[in-house]
């Protein structure tokens, strides 16, 4: 039978189920339950409307006291004797707890006195009750309020003062307590947990028996104001202000306009209260129910636990294990049944999403690898703050940082754009947020070993639906070597333009030059008394015809001369030269030459590339007994030679004007030193390189090689 049981579908099991419990239950209670329940409740509302209506009346009569107590207070002529007047509001509020207040208006409404007395002078003429009472000359009934002497929520009742001619010479007033209304409820002997309320149209509760002052201030529930307020019905069963359900009867004080000023009575009780009766026969049926049902809750609970709570279970803990993206777990359940069907499904389903997420992690890490090895710096931050989210490993090449420095640090890149253009490029970014464009711009930053490094960024701005940036992606490509490459064509434009200058004017500046060399030599011979003079004047025209040759040099654009040589044999005749400048400025010179192959080579060009580059590197060199260092290796298709000084190294803002020719920052220079070197480099088909820092400079001269 259980072996039946197991292979039948969930909706028969769920029936039998259902049927073995439930059937007894309503066969037995559907009858008794409601026959009760309708008797009970229908008592209930005449129990409710009868304490209504008992308050109703109590209100009624309380107006109709009022009403003479204070046309017998303004009959008596000593009522506006004010010393009187106190003493007697005074022995009235101690006969009569119900009032919260007794005294006298003028007619302007000004208080003349009143007991308990008011420390503060008040007025109360835009009163409502006081202004009919004065327009009318007669007892008058005004909207609740809160007293500004005692605080308490009370309705004002108004009677005029009239002398014998039927003028008003003032205006009686008292406060009813709301509070009084419902504190009287004990009288009635509710049932317990039963409650008598008062409530204003907007359903602010005013008075509450019991409890008055812990629900005095609060909002009745929404169902329950709609019913009283609206008088649709007469009576409801709702949710009280303490969370209590009830059965309520409800009616509006007759004495009050039908809007948010009205005020309204209703009572309750509790809905337990009232089934009691019907809830001990449930009780009694529910015993002998147990008896009769007992057999079949056990056999539900052996059935279920073992056919439909351990696979449900089981399943319930493979959805856990899935949510935990575990992908491994299976129901290792049997197929039978619509249980059985459902941990089929599960487990083709978790065979499928495994098979998914294999390719989707193979796709992530194609295309994670794909970004990492990208040649460029990628990278994701978040807006408005700039926070990198990810960088891609290129930026350690770029920057010298690793991503992990700079993952998680607001507007960390902004602090490493170099000085000049940092300006600039915070402008054209705002720009780009404020307009919604791509972010492309081309600027400088700071490696972390102090160099600077050229930049081009392309980035684009993440939209969020309400169309707000939220982000910002892009790449970020080092053209350090671009904006080098075309700082060289400039410096070759300018050679070209200083070679066809210098063809153009050194025959017309040389010779008269020589001329005039040739008289001075004359008159030096012939007035010696002035040899020391024409001997400078003739040292002054070597240095300009100097000049000139090495302005032809600058501009000459095609290699001759050229030979098969070693650059180590050139170095090695300049040694005792270069060492012995470095010894007059008290430097030393090192000498790193490796095994090289022999390369075309101008020596007269190259002994000049290499002094200029030693000179230059003695003369960077302040203090005493830096190191010159001459090197020479190859690497892959080219021969290098390294010349490099240990001085302070080049001011960011020189790199780019360094070998134009007539720059220089040396106060006897005639800046033609390195774009000679610059010219010879490009003569033998070579390019140079610079790398400074606060440690000193480096230049690295590359020939191309094949032999390499």
């Amino acid at each position: 039978m259980i072996r039946r049981f197991s292979k039948a579908s969930i909706k028969s099991k769920l029936i039998t189920l259902v049927l073995v419990i439930i059937m007894p239950v309503i066969l037995l209670l559907s009858y008794t339950f409601s026959e009760y329940r309708k008797v009970e409740v229908t008592q209930a509302q005449e129990n409710t409307k009868r304490l209504v209506t008992q308050a109703t009346e109590n209100y009624n009569r309380t107006i109709k006291c009022t009403k003479q107590m204070l046309q017998l207070l303004a009959l008596n002529p000593q009522v506006l004797n004010i010393d009187w007047s106190n003493e007697l509001y005074r022995s009235l509020l101690a006969e009569h707890p119900e009032y919260s207040i007794i005294g006298m208006l003028d007619v302007k409404g000004n208080l003349i006195c009143s007991a308990p007395q008011s420390t503060e002078p008040l007025n109360f003429f835009a009163r409502p009750a006081f202004q009919r009472a004065l327009q009318t000359g007669r007892f008058s009934i005004g909207e609740y309020y809160v007293g500004p002497i005692t605080g308490q929520t009370v309705i004002t009742f108004c009677y005029p003062v009239m002398d014998h001619n039927g003028k008003v010479n003032g205006v009686l007033f008292t406060g009813l307590k709301l509070s009084y209304l419902t504190d009287i409820a004990w009288q009635y002997k509710l049932p317990e947990g039963s409650s008598l309320t008062l409530c204003d149209g907007k359903g602010k509760i005013l008075a509450r028996f019991p409890d008055n002052d812990r629900w005095t201030g609060r909002t009745v529930p929404e169902a329950l104001r709609d019913a009283v307020v609206k008088g649709n019905v007469k009576s409801i069963q709702a949710l009280g202000v303490d969370g209590t359900e009830r059965i309520y009867s409800f009616t509006p004080l007759s004495s009050f306009p039908n809007n948010d000023r009205a005020l309204y009575i209703y009572s309750g009780i509790p809905k337990h209260v009232v089934y009691t009766t019907s809830n001990g026969i449930l009780q009694k049926n529910i015993t002998v129910i147990i008896i009769v049902t007992l057999a079949s809750v056990a056999l539900i609970l052996i059935s279920g636990t073992l056919h439909l709570l351990r696979p449900l279970n089981n399943l319930v803990k493979v959805t856990k294990e899935l949510s935990s993206a575990n992908l491994n777990v299976r129901t290792n359940l049997p197929y039978d049944g619509e249980i059985g069907l459902l941990a089929k499904s599960f487990d083709e389903m978790i065979i499928s999403l495994e098979k998914y997420a294999k390719k989707l992690e193979n796709a992530e890490r194609k295309y994670k690898s794909l970004v990492e090895q990208l040649p460029v710096v990628v990278y994701l931050s978040q807006l408005p703050d700039q926070k990198p989210i990810y960088i891609n490993p290129y930026l350690h090449k770029v920057l010298g940082f690793f991503a992990e420095e700079w993952l998680g640090k607001p507007k960390i890149w902004m602090e490493y754009i170099f000085i000049e253009d940092k300006e600039r490029v915070e402008e054209e970014f705002r720009n780009s947020v404020a307009n919604k464009t791509d972010f492309v711009s081309e600027y400088r930053m700071v490696h972390r070993n102090g160099q600077v490094v050229w930049v081009q960024e392309h980035a684009e701005l993440l939209f969020d639906e309400e169309g707000k940036s939220y982000a910002i992606q892009g790449i970020m490509q080092d053209i350090t070597e671009r904006k080098r490459y075309e700082n060289e064509l400039i410096k070759l434009d300018r050679l070209n333009l200083i070679g066809e200058m210098a063809a153009g004017i050194s025959h017309e500046v040389r010779n008269p030059m020589t001329t005039i060399r040739g008289f001075l030599q004359m008159l030096r011979e012939k007035e010696s008394r002035y040899k020391s003079y024409y001997d400078l004047m003739i040292e002054e025209l070597d240095r300009a015809n100097l000049i000139i040759t090495e302005f032809l040099s600058i501009g000459r654009s095609k290699p001759t001369g050229l030979e098969v040589q070693n650059l180590n044999h050139i170095i090695s005749s300049l040694i005792p030269l270069i060492k012995a400048d470095a010894a007059n400025q008290d430097k030393n010179l090192q000498i790193d030459i490796s095994e090289i192959p022999d390369i075309l080579l101008n020596e007269n060009e190259i002994r000049q590339l290499i002094l200029n580059l030693c000179r230059n590197g003695l003369e960077a060199m302040q203090q005493s007994g830096g190191y010159l260092t001459i090197r020479t290796y190859r690497d892959p298709n080219h021969l290098v030679l390294v010349v490099q000084d240990q001085g302070e190294g080049i001011k960011p803002e020189y790199l780019e004007k360094l070998g134009t020719p007539f720059f220089t920052t040396k106060d006897y220079g005639t800046g033609l030193g390195l774009g000679i070197c610059y010219s010879i480099a490009a003569r033998h088909n070579a390019t140079i390189s610079i790398d400074t820092g606060p440690k000193g400079t480096t230049f690295y001269v590359k020939f191309e090689c094949s032999s390499c």
